[in-house]
C-alpha cells in the first residue's frame, strides 16, 4: 500500500498555476524577441530606402533634363518660391525666391512587407541663386552653409532641421525649403565671392565624357601613321618578288624598309580621314542608334627597281584601318571628340616631320552633328620661338591704341616641322554638296534628303578659313584628284573594273551654310551659319546645375521618412 500511495501525479491546480507562473516569465522574453523582429525589419526597410534613395540621386545625376523627362515625365514646376536666408546664429538676411521641379515616380513598395512609400525627386536651383544674391555690387555675398552640427541646429532654433550634407533648413508644410542656413565666409576666413547664376547663362564647352553618350578618338589616326608604312613595306615586298626573283630573294637576306622604300615614298603620299556618322535601326535590338565610324586611308606612290636596274615598276598602293566604330543608343546624337595630329612622315621623335597637307572627308547623315577637333595640349608641334609672326594679334596698350604684339592667343597652330615657318594644311570636304538648306519653324530640316549641317570646334588656328586665305590653317576643298577610289558608306562602284578605279564625287564643305526658314507667308533667307568655329565660340544653355532631393514618405504610420540630397552637374 505504501508504494502506491506515493505514485500519485499533478493535480489540476498545480498545473494551472505551473502555466501561470510560466506565462509571466515568457511574456516579456516573447515581447522582447517580437519587439527585436518589428526593430530589424525596420532596420532593413530603413536600409533598403536609403539604397533605394541613394540609386535615384545617381540616376539623376546621369540624365540630362531632357532624358529626365523623356524618362520620368514632365515635372510638376514650382517656380519663384520664396525662402529667408539666415546666418548661423539665425539673424535673418534677405528673402530670395527659387524654382523647382518635381518629379512624381508614383509609389515604391519597400522592405519585407512592402510597405508603400510616395517617391518623389525634386530638382532646384536654391543654391545657385544665393550665390546670386545681390548681384555682382552687393556689399556681401553668400553661399548655402554645409558641414553644421547640431551646435549651430541649437542656435538656429525653431523648426529647423540637419540634413544629411551638413545643412540646416527648414520645411513648409508640403516639404519644400523655406529658410535655409548660409555664410558669408569660406573655410579659410576669405569673404564669399560673387557668383552669377549658371543656369541663367550660357556654360563654355563644358560635358560629362561618357563613352556610352559621345564618341571619344584619342589619338586614333596619328598612331597608326608608322604602322601603315609598315604594312606598305609587306605589299613592296610582294611587288617585288613579281617584279624581279631574285631581287626579293636578296631582299629577304638583308633588307629593311629604307632600302627598297624611299624617304620620298613618305613625303609624296597622302592621308585621308574619313568620319561617317548615320542613324539606323540596330538589327540586334530593333532600337533606333546612332553610329560613328572613323577610318583613315594611305595612298603611296613609289617604284621598285631590281638590283641590277634591269627593271624598274611604278605602283600605287593604298593601306587602310578602321579606327573607331561604336553605336550609340542616345536620345540625341552624340558629340564626337577628335584628338588630332596631322599626319606624320617621320618617326624620329627628335624631329617630328609632318606632312604638307592632311584630308578629312564627311560623309554626315546627322543634322547639326558636332565636332570637336582639338589639338593636344602638348605634343610634338608645340609652337617655338620662330612662330612668333604666326602668334601676332592686336590688343589695345595703355593710350587705349591697338597694336599688332608677338603671343600665343588662345588657338594652337600646326607647322610641317617643330620651329617651321609654313603651316599644315587642313583639307575638308564632305560627301553632299551643302549649297541650301530649307528648315521648318522648329529648325528641323523639311525634306531629310537633304545635306545634313555639321559643326566643327577646334583649338586650332581657323582665321583665314572664311575668305580662303592663302596662309589658313584650314581648307575647304573638293581635293577631286586625291583619294578618288574612297567612297561613303552608302556609295557603291558602278561601271567600272576595280573599285580603285572609280571616282566618287566630293565636295567643298564650305564655310558657312544658307538657310531658308518660312516666316509668316514668305520665307527668310538666313545666312551666316558658320561651319567652323573656335572651341570658345561653343556655347550650350545650362539645365544641369541643380541640387538634387529624393523624399520616400511610407504611408504607414512608425516608418520613417527618408529625404537625401546630393549634388546634379559638374563644373
Amino acid at each position: 500500500f505504501m508504494a502506491k500511495n506515493n505514485n500519485k501525479g499533478f493535480s489540476l491546480v498545480e498545473i494551472i498555476f505551473a502555466i501561470a507562473i510560466l506565462s509571466i516569465l515568457l511574456t516579456p522574453i516573447i515581447q522582447q524577441f517580437s519587439n527585436t523582429l518589428e526593430t530589424s525589419r525596420k532596420a532593413k526597410a530603413l536600409q533598403q530606402a536609403n539604397e533605394t534613395a541613394v540609386y535615384e540621386v545617381e540616376a539623376f545625376q546621369s540624365y540630362t533634363k531632357k532624358e529626365l523627362e523623356i524618362a520620368f515625365g514632365a515635372p510638376v514646376i514650382k517656380a519663384d518660391m520664396p525662402v529667408t536666408l539666415y546666418m548661423s546664429d539665425g539673424t535673418p538676411i534677405a528673402t530670395i525666391s527659387y524654382n523647382a521641379y518635381v518629379y512624381e515616380l508614383g509609389e515604391t513598395l519597400i522592405g519585407a512587407k512592402r510597405d508603400k512609400y510616395s517617391n518623389v525627386v525634386v530638382l532646384d536651383d536654391l543654391s545657385n541663386k544665393v550665390r546670386a544674391y545681390g548681384g555682382e555690387g552687393a556689399s556681401d555675398h553668400y553661399k548655402v552653409a554645409y558641414g553644421l552640427t547640431k551646435t549651430e541646429l541649437a542656435n538656429v532654433g525653431g523648426n529647423f532641421e540637419l540634413t544629411n550634407e551638413g545643412t540646416i533648413v527648414e520645411y513648409d508644410d508640403d516639404g519644400f525649403i523655406k529658410g535655409i542656413v548660409c555664410t558669408d565666409t569660406n573655410k579659410d576666413g576669405t569673404p564669399v565671392s560673387y557668383v552669377e547664376n549658371p543656369n541663367d547663362v550660357n556654360l563654355g564647352n563644358m560635358h560629362d565624357l561618357d563613352k556610352n553618350s559621345v564618341a571619344l578618338i584619342m589619338g586614333g589616326t596619328s598612331s597608326y601613321d608608322s604602322q601603315a608604312f609598315t604594312a606598305l613595306f609587306s605589299k613592296a615586298m610582294e611587288h617585288l618578288r613579281e617584279l624581279d626573283y631574285d631581287s626579293w630573294q636578296q631582299a629577304l637576306v638583308n633588307v629593311d624598309n629604307e632600302s627598297i622604300l624611299s624617304q620620298d615614298t613618305l613625303s609624296s603620299s597622302q592621308r585621308l580621314i574619313k568620319i561617317y556618322t548615320d542613324k539606323q535601326t540596330d538589327a540586334t535590338t530593333g532600337k533606333d542608334c546612332y553610329i560613328v565610324k572613323v577610318d583613315v586611308y594611305y595612298d603611296y606612290s613609289y617604284s621598285l627597281s631590281s638590283t641590277d636596274g634591269s627593271k624598274s615598276e611604278t605602283y600605287r598602293d593604298m593601306v587602310t584601318y578602321t579606327v573607331f566604330s561604336q553605336k550609340f543608343f542616345t536620345e540625341d546624337a552624340p558629340e564626337i571628340y577628335f584628338e588630332y595630329q596631322p599626319y606624320c612622315i617621320s618617326g624620329d621623335s627628335a624631329d617630328v616631320v609632318y606632312n604638307d597637307n592632311d584630308y578629312i572627308l564627311f560623309d554626315n547623315y546627322v543634322d547639326e552633328c558636332k565636332l570637336y577637333l582639338y589639338k593636344p595640349y602638348r605634343d610634338q608641334q608645340n609652337a617655338g620661338a620662330s612662330l612668333d609672326d604666326y602668334y601676332k594679334h592686336e590688343e589695345e596698350n595703355a593710350s587705349g591704341n591697338k597694336v599688332l604684339v608677338a603671343g600665343k592667343p588662345d588657338y594652337y597652330t600646326y607647322t610641317t616641322t617643330k620651329n617651321g615657318d609654313k603651316k599644315v594644311k587642313i583639307h575638308l570636304a564632305s560627301k553632299e554638296n551643302n549649297t541650301r538648306i530649307r528648315v521648318n519653324e522648329d529648325d528641323e530640316l523639311v525634306n531629310d534628303n537633304e545635306h545634313k549641317r555639321l559643326f566643327i570646334f577646334t583649338n586650332l588656328d581657323i582665321s583665314g578659313y572664311e575668305t580662303n586665305e592663302a596662309n589658313s590653317q584650314f581648307v575647304s576643298d573638293a581635293y577631286e584628284d586625291k583619294f578618288k577610289f574612297v567612297k561613303g558608306e552608302k556609295e557603291t562602284a558602278q561601271n567600272v573594273a576595280r573599285e580603285t578605279d572609280a571616282v566618287y564625287p566630293k565636295y567643298a564643305l564650305g564655310t558657312s551654310y544658307v538657310v531658308e526658314r518660312p516666316v509668316g507667308d514668305g520665307t527668310t533667307m538666313l545666312e551666316g551659319m558658320r561651319v567652323l568655329y573656335t572651341l570658345s565660340e561653343d556655347t550650350r544653355e545650362s539645365e544641369r546645375l541643380y541640387t538634387i532631393t529624393v523624399r520616400l514618405t511610407p504611408e504607414k504610420a512608425g516608418l520613417n521618412e527618408v529625404r537625401l540630397s546630393g549634388a546634379k552637374g559638374a563644373n
